[in-house]
């Protein structure tokens, strides 16, 4: 940010060819051109440039940046896709995006109903797991404290800090809340239709996390995740064997995990609390169906075919409507297929993997800004899958012929 008051002193020349390289950008390879983009801020000195990018040689990009008193107040890269937030008028939202918005906006707050209704229910007849339902809501709670407490910029200020955690903990009350409801509606119906699918969970809540059973439930899972998040990665690479262009990149879904570790491991606490949360929905749903339909292969069918619209809104670029729901299918009939066959345990465990790597900065460059916070990712996730594969290897026999 430009100071507020211009100083009287001489503007030092400012090299920009700092900048390209902080970039990881050849400003050799780029040609000066009149500047178009206007700098958020005031600026004294606007400059512009055009190039190609050694990764997309067949693209033409556009390097903005300004100054202001020799300091550098902007710097931007841009291709031909970019479009700036700031514009007055708003890009009309295609139908297609609007359609998503719509039903994920009806799917959730209806699973959210479905939970509260069955829990009301069962509560009224006695039924119920309230002792686990309390762990499973306790869990969820300690860990969106936590993620909020190591993983967010806290100001210094006491009374500002005080009222953000204050912030944070009605989020996380509520949250925990709404597993306990689910929680509530949801472990009678699976302990009737599939008992054995709670045998994992049950444990882990119960502190027995060495269990074989635990160890087994979370490997599924870590593998489950895992294969959803490399079909995702597959989107972009289908265009451009159809001669259509790479889609763009998806932004972290939260920037300050570029800080540092301690922030990474925040988002993960998050990640794995939204996972729960969103997880026993999901069961809820799927358990629900199964109610109805008595058969599983149908409700596998009727429930991917209902959440694939909640997975794919905003996961994937915009431009491609047909690849996006095939890729959805994919991954909601692998984490839909884990619901059914492979417990709750695994169904959290698979939805915790793939959250935490769908956005992880990952890359091979580890000496880059964004190596550690990669590194840190695939460290956690493989540690957790060689660790369940370690503890797993005692499997008791009747476990194995269960599932297969």
């Amino acid at each position: 940010m430009p100071q507020p008051i211009q100083s009287d002193n001489a503007a030092r020349i400012l090299d920009w060819n700092v900048l390209f390289s902080a970039a990881g950008l050849d400003m050799a390879r780029f040609k000066t051109v009149p500047p178009e983009w206007v700098p958020p801020v005031f600026a004294d000195d606007r400059r512009a440039w055009e190039g190609p990018l050694p990764e997309h040689p067949g693209q033409t990009f556009r390097v903005e940046a300004s100054a202001m008193a020799g300091r550098p107040v902007s710097f931007t890269l841009t291709g031909p896709w970019s479009r700036s937030a700031r514009a007055s008028q708003p890009l009309p939202q295609a139908g297609f995006s609007f359609f998503l918005a719509q039903i994920s906006g009806l799917v959730m707050p209806a699973l959210m109903l479905a939970a509260a209704a069955l829990a009301w229910h069962n509560l009224k007849a006695g039924r119920g797991d309230r002792r686990g339902a309390t762990r499973a809501a306790s869990i969820l709670l300690v860990l969106e404290i936590a993620g909020w407490l190591v993983g967010s910029q806290h100001t210094g200020v006491l009374g500002q800090d005080v009222t953000r955690l204050f912030g944070a903990g009605g989020r996380a009350l509520f949250s925990a809340g709404l597993l306990w409801l689910t929680y509530l509606g949801l472990e009678p119906y699976i302990r009737r239709f599939s008992p054995d699918s709670l045998i994992g969970w049950t444990r882990l809540i119960n502190g027995r996390w060495r269990d074989p059973q635990v160890a087994s439930d979370v490997l599924v899972g870590v593998c489950a995740g895992l294969a959803m998040t490399v079909l995702y990665t597959v989107h972009s690479l289908i265009p451009p064997l159809f001669g259509r262009p790479e889609p763009m990149p998806m932004t972290p879904a939260d920037p300050n995990v570029l800080f540092g570790v301690r922030f990474v491991i925040g988002k993960m606490l998050t990640q794995i609390g939204s996972a729960i949360s969103s997880g026993m929905l999901a069961v809820c749903g799927v358990v629900t169906l199964l109610i109805f339909l008595k058969r599983k292969w149908a409700a596998h069918v009727v429930s991917s075919l209902i959440f694939v619209w909640v997975v794919i809104a905003g996961m994937f670029p915009a431009g491609t409507p047909i690849l996006d729901v095939v890729i959805g299918l994919g991954i909601i009939g692998i984490w839909t297929g884990v619901i059914l066959n492979a417990g709750l345990l695994a169904t959290v465990v698979g939805l915790s993997t793939h959250f935490i790597l769908l956005r992880a900065p990952i890359t091979l460059q580890l000496a880059s800004w964004r190596g550690a916070p990669g590194l840190t990712y695939l460290l956690v996730v493989a540690g957790l899958g060689l660790l369940a594969a370690y503890l797993a290897r005692t499997v008791p026999a009747s476990y194995r012929s269960a599932n297969g």
